[in-house]
């Protein structure tokens, strides 16, 4: 590795430090923070690194979404005596567990299953490079359990249930479901041997490239409906937003659609039945596909 790539990596290891600190120091969360930071840098430092796996990343960052989710309600439940102002924070809490449970017990059982993940192929020997990924996973849970941990710290005082509450919930649910059914679908796909080599588009991959993705879209935007009407100020409101706006980009414009986009069309881009599915299928809001004709060489 180069010296160019040292420095970089050194860089990207301050921005993603001073990022964090950004946010937490203003809107009083810094707790959080070092927690999200701190679980990620000691499984880095002490298993990762020396052992330049990625093995544990996945669980990790579920316990990081864990953790933060149950001491922010350790913290509220702690300082609060009346029981009918913390239901709704500790819903989201437990809303949060069950969604780190079930993602983080799926990724974890695939990577066993695959034995690697080839988005770490050039980063595990890096050890400063391999550290900023971790610490990107801690800043990511740290913003993304934003409106969880802000409605524990800084809400109105509101016990009874609103419309929000009822919107924000029915999304989460809805997005939960689409997500555990769209892994699912692609888990069960997979096992068949008819499939080796093949892509999904049957179930909900009939009517989205990447339904999982909206599902978890949807449940963060259904948490921060919940959350941030709740919120003392507006600049706490807004803050709570960074979470669903987070998850977006991340997965729209970064790590999710763009790479899963590229490995398909890697593999498949040259066979038409595929390009017409492509071409035909939402990329990500599950919709009826389009109705445009067959290419003349899948027409019998």
């Amino acid at each position: 590795m180069t010296w160019a790539d040292q420095v970089k990596s050194i860089v990207g290891l301050v921005l993603v430090t001073g990022l964090t600190l950004a946010i937490a120091v203003p809107t009083h969360l810094l707790l959080y923070a070092a927690v999200a930071i701190g679980i990620n840098w000691v499984v880095a430092l002490v298993h990762a690194i020396p052992f330049q796996t990625e093995k544990l990343f996945d669980f990790f960052g579920a316990i990081t979404f864990s953790s933060l989710a149950i001491l922010s309600a350790a913290v509220h439940l702690a300082k609060e005596s009346n029981a009918n102002d913390y239901w709704r924070s500790l819903v989201l809490s437990c809303l949060v567990v069950v969604w780190a449970f079930r993602l983080g017990s799926f990724l974890f059982l695939r990577f066993r299953n695959t034995g690697k993940d080839d988005r770490f192929d050039e980063i595990r020997t890096d050890p400063v490079k391999f550290l900023v990924i971790w610490s990107l996973q801690g800043l990511w849970a740290f913003i993304t359990v934003l409106p969880v941990e802000l409605i524990h710290t800084q809400a109105k005082s509101q016990s009874s249930i609103q419309a929000s509450d009822v919107i924000g919930i029915v999304i989460w649910i809805v997005g939960f479901g689409i997500e555990v059914i769209a892994d699912r679908q692609k888990t069960e796909f997979k096992k068949d041997k008819a499939n080796q080599n093949k892509y999904i588009s049957v179930g909900l991959w009939y009517y989205s490239r990447h339904p999982n993705y909206f599902g978890e879209i949807m449940l963060w935007i259904g948490i921060t409906v919940v959350a941030a009407p709740q919120l003392t100020t507006a600049g706490y409101i807004i803050v709570s937003c960074f979470s669903p706006a987070l998850v977006t980009t991340l997965l729209v414009f970064v790590s999710g659609i763009p790479i899963l986009e590229a490995k398909a069309d890697a593999k498949w881009g040259s066979d038409p039945h595929y390009q017409y599915y492509k071409k035909r299928t939402s990329v990500l809001i599950p919709w009826f596909p389009r109705n445009i004709p067959e290419p003349e060489v899948l027409t019998p």
